[in-house]
């Protein structure tokens, strides 16, 4: 293919011969790298993910981005959320949290923390939400739920998302 005067170019060798997806996942890769194209249906934000307890999503390819993520499950490879994106913890029957599992690196930058789920029997505790190889966290501002009778916390460290669900209030013990 000739564009212009291109002065650059690249060659990727397979060691088989790629189905149509890849071929067409490698064109839109090659055409967002040097000519600054997006290609419809690749590369783009995926929107809401959730991925239920017990199931599993693999990502194909790299730049896998999402609006808001979620779930107790397993994802591997890397993932971005996108800026100011959502981050979906669900609360069990039991009031605890499981957290999700990405067996890759994450990226985030500041967003929102929202409950799903059995929410009015949250229980106190501290619950890793989220938990991954590496997370990059940008430094944006993140919001947490608003619940009455209860404050929140969130806590990066360089594997884990952890949320702090405390009760409030006055505690009085006459004895």
């Amino acid at each position: 293919m000739h564009v212009r005067s291109l002065k650059y170019g690249e060659v990727a060798l397979f060691e088989r011969r790629l189905t149509a997806d890849e071929i067409a996942s490698t064109e839109a890769y090659l055409a967002k790298k040097w000519f600054g194209i997006d290609t419809p249906g690749y590369g783009s934000a995926a929107g809401a993910v959730s991925v239920g307890a017990g199931a599993s999503l693999t990502i194909l390819g790299s730049d896998f981005s999402a609006t808001s993520l979620g779930g107790a499950g397993t994802v591997t490879g890397d993932v971005t959320l996108a800026d100011n994106g959502g981050l979906v913890a669900v609360v069990k029957e039991d009031g605890t949290i499981d957290g999700l599992v990405i067996n890759g690196d994450i990226s985030l930058n500041g967003g929102a923390v929202t409950l799903t789920g059995a929410v009015a029997d949250i229980q106190p505790g501290v619950y890793t939400i989220l938990s991954a190889n590496s997370i990059t966290n940008g430094g944006g501002a993140w919001t947490l739920p608003v619940l009455r009778k209860f404050s929140f916390g969130l806590a990066f460290t360089g594997t884990e998302v952890r949320l702090t669900v405390a009760k409030t209030g006055l505690k009085v013990i006459l004895r």
